[in-house]
């Protein structure tokens, strides 16, 4: 750790008013590919009080807009892990949704062999388990126009809005063909078994992830796995926000889940 790493925190890592004077666990939010931290700043209202929630900002994204982004997998996970010690004082868990799933689970593995700090829970969202080749057209090797006639085609209505406004996207595009890039080099050597309990979700009619591709993540966790699946794509997590919310809020409130592995 530098000298800057106050700075660097704020920097990395957008945390939520804790509503309790002493939250009892932290839930790590890491964004999907072209989001802001908008979505999940409301989650804090519909959390119990006791979960304080810490969203991971990436360069080019949102307030970092003038960053170049990062396409290395490893050299981002290796960072957010250092910036993210010092508030893994208290039991934490990790939430990812899609290409934040695999960020995820890259930081939680590297806490472990590192730091020996395990999340109490990982919660995947809207992803492939790893290990699994992903079967779309690759996309980080074509032309702007080509990446988003292909992202049209293969995400579902709910992300459609998003996809016509061209200001925006134009703005997004090197973090968007970043993350794309990391999780489509992505490969078979990431067999990782997390020692805390992960839960999947996924959306029925995802064009992007199979059933079956997010049920394997069953295979990366040597604790108990869950699975849940919503109505809705890719972007289901809207719609199911309330349910999500309660399932999270179920699983990190239990004081089995609060009482551990901070040290």
């Amino acid at each position: 750790m530098g000298k800057n790493i106050s700075i660097e925190l704020n920097k990395w890592i957008w945390m939520s008013k804790a509503c309790d004077a002493q939250p009892k666990v932290r839930l790590f939010c890491f964004q999907f590919a072209g989001a802001t931290t908008v979505p999940f700043q409301s989650w804090e209202k519909n959390l119990p009080s006791q979960i304080q929630v810490c969203i991971v900002q990436l360069p080019g994204q949102q307030n970092r807009g003038i960053e170049k982004p990062i396409n290395d997998l490893q050299r981002l996970a290796d960072t957010i892990a250092e910036v993210s010690v010092p508030l893994l004082t208290l039991p934490f868990a990790f939430f990812g949704h899609g290409f934040g799933a695999v960020l995820g689970y890259e930081v939680a593995a590297l806490l472990g062999k590192q730091a020996n700090k395990t999340p109490q829970h990982f919660f995947v969202s809207g992803w492939r388990a790893p290990g699994l080749l992903n079967p779309q057209t690759p996309l980080n090797k074509i032309t702007d126009d080509l990446f988003i006639d292909e992202l049209q085609g293969h995400c579902d209505a709910e992300s459609q809005p998003l996809l016509h406004e061209k200001d925006l996207l134009s703005r997004m595009m090197p973090e968007l063909k970043a993350s794309v890039k990391m999780t489509e080099d992505y490969g078979r050597e990431h067999q990782t078994r997390l020692d805390c309990p992960i839960t999947a979700f996924g959306g029925w009619h995802d064009a992007l992830v199979r059933t079956d591709e997010i049920r394997a993540w069953r295979a990366h966790t040597s604790s108990a796995f869950k699975m849940h699946m919503f109505q809705g794509g890719h972007f289901f997590l809207e719609n199911a926000r309330e349910q999500l919310l309660g399932i999270i809020a179920e699983d990190l409130v239990k004081p089995s889940t609060l009482s551990g592995n901070a040290s």
